[in-house]
């Protein structure tokens, strides 16, 4: 079977490499903000309160899943567990953030649920304020499902 993938092939570097590497940048500067003489610590302190800041803003990292799709179903990935919705299922795709997009969906139980992805970074890039072909045929894939 033949999968067509949304989300970049690169989703695993993207949700743990930079929170992971910005979390133990700013623990160190903090920590060896401790250690420093008091004449020093005023420099540091600003540029380590805007490390801790920028970390936290990369949270939103930690939630992206790898998505791809056949053509009736659509797989959902955290890499730890995988999901397995019916694309008839899927009530929208948007862009969510500047360079995410979301899905939203409607889950086994009825219950509305969404799902945040980062697309392949090459056809975001080619066409950053656009729509992407991805999406464009995965919308198209969702219409004809619609209309069937």
């Amino acid at each position: 079977m033949s999968y067509t993938y949304l989300s970049s092939r690169a989703t695993p570097f993207y949700k743990f490499i930079p929170v992971l590497f910005f979390t133990i940048t700013s623990l160190f500067i903090l920590g060896s903000i401790t250690f420093l003489p008091k004449k020093h610590v005023e420099l540091y302190l600003p540029f380590s309160i805007f490390l801790v800041i920028f970390t936290v803003s990369l949270s939103p990292l930690l939630f992206i899943k790898k998505v791809y799709y056949s053509n009736d179903l659509l797989y959902l990935s955290n890499y730890n567990k995988k999901s397995i919705i019916e694309v008839h299922n899927v009530k929208e795709v948007k862009m969510f953030l500047f360079y995410f997009y979301k899905i939203i969906y409607k889950d086994n139980s009825n219950r509305t649920k969404s799902v945040i992805f980062i697309p392949h970074i090459f056809e975001k890039l080619s066409n950053p304020f656009g729509s992407l072909d991805s999406i464009k045929q995965f919308k198209k894939l969702l219409k004809n499902r619609v209309l069937v």
